[in-house]
């Protein structure tokens, strides 16, 4: 990101996240991000998966991420159907 400009081509409005432990600011200061139209998000997604599943997978922190910062979901609704599904697969058998 030092050297090319990842936004370049993205349409005024965009999200741009990226997987660090710095700042927004800080990326945007230390890079040559051109586009001033765009929202940069950070999320230190190999940490989270290091300290939740003992290996670097950043996939799924990062689309959780993206999922939230976009409005793509519906993030309460989200939540409310993985509680439901997960207590109705979960709760003990009627005996």
């Amino acid at each position: 990101m030092e050297v090319i400009d990842v936004t370049e081509g993205m349409l005024k409005g965009g999200i741009l996240v990226i997987n660090t432990a710095q700042s927004p600011q800080e990326i945007m200061g230390a890079c040559s991000i051109k586009n001033n139209d765009i929202k940069v998000y950070t999320i230190d997604a190999s940490m989270i998966s290091k300290e939740t599943i003992g290996r670097e997978i950043p996939n799924t922190p990062m689309m959780g991420a993206l999922a939230k910062v976009s409005g793509i979901l519906d993030f309460k609704a989200m939540l409310d159907d993985t509680k439901h599904k997960l207590e109705r697969n979960l709760s003990p058998s009627p005996k």
